[in-house]
């Protein structure tokens, strides 16, 4: 195999992973989309925002010891939409 054909082998599987890493991405954003607005929230708040469980618990209204039950029960519910849209038949 030449150096021209092996680099544009590895660009070619670059590109491929670029292509699936961005299909991923897409597919998390549905999946967030469809949690509900409390999952959507709490997730936002301590992914996004980098909040402490103590910070979302003032916002919430709520100890720190439940913002990690909600945020456990959110990434539940994202992880299933996720698989659930991952596995679609591509048309």
């Amino acid at each position: 195999m030449s150096v021209d054909s092996f680099d544009e082998t590895l660009q070619s599987k670059y590109a491929e992973s670029g292509n699936e890493r961005q299909e991923e991405l897409k597919d998390l954003d549905r999946a967030m989309q469809l949690l509900n607005d409390d999952h959507r929230e709490i997730l936002y708040l301590a992914r996004y925002e980098k909040l402490s469980y103590e910070e979302i618990g003032k916002v919430l209204g709520c100890t720190a010891n439940n913002v990690k039950i909600k945020v456990y029960r959110a990434l539940e519910q994202l992880r299933i939409q996720f698989h659930k849209l991952s596995e679609r038949i591509p048309s």
